[in-house]
């Protein structure tokens, strides 16, 4: 007669079933994390390519951040320089495929910009390299002042490229703008809230 108590059916454990279910949740967990990541590496190497209007950003309505510096081509800029009519602000990356697509649209804005002497354009190089920016620019147009990065995108808390920010007459950043601009939308903006008083400045 055996003295060992019988184990019942309550205490009895699959160690079999338990390691596989274990390893079934381990393989389920680790799928789920894999397209986070890779959803939060396409949003911020992306982008949106929508050109979708953010008024989220701290700058909105407050003077623009002081931009200083000497261009890629070498000619000094000043943004301040620019007082009296609109600029926009452009971060954008030569590696990035939102940027590349957006270009055109930028190059036409400049057209419309010195047809009508109501805006100017100035392009941040986020993470990029002179050389390879103004061979960019060689190959895909515009002329206007392309500065290199020097903490701006610090100061205008860029999240992704490309990004844009609006800047009134006066000064004052008034729109931001998460992926692609489109042109004809833009125009359209400046037009609807151009008037003579905003070139007074303050």
């Amino acid at each position: 007669m055996s003295d060992t108590a019988e184990t019942s059916s309550d205490d009895y454990v699959d160690h079999d079933a338990v390691a596989a279910d274990s390893g079934s949740g381990a393989r389920i967990a680790a799928v789920v994390v894999g397209v986070i990541v890779v959803g939060l590496i396409a949003l911020f190497a992306f982008g949106s390519s929508d050109g979708e209007s953010d008024e989220s950003s701290r700058l909105i309505n407050r003077r623009v951040p002081e931009m200083r510096a000497v261009a890629v081509s070498g000619e000094p800029f000043d943004v301040d320089n620019l007082r009296g009519q609109w600029v926009l602000i452009n971060f954008f990356g030569t590696w990035c495929p939102p940027c590349v697509a957006e270009h055109p649209d930028l190059v036409a804005l400049e057209t419309w910009g010195q047809e009508t002497g109501r805006l100017s354009l100035v392009s941040v190089a986020f993470n990029d390299q002179p050389e390879r920016v103004q061979a960019f620019f060689d190959e895909f147009g515009g002329d206007w002042p392309v500065l290199d990065d020097a903490n701006l995108s610090v100061e205008f808390q860029i999240a992704q490229v490309p990004e844009s920010f609006l800047v009134a007459p006066s000064g004052l950043v008034v729109d931001h703008f998460t992926g692609g601009i489109k042109s004809e939308d833009l125009i359209t903006l400046i037009e609807v809230n151009d008037s003579p008083l905003e070139g007074g400045g303050g």
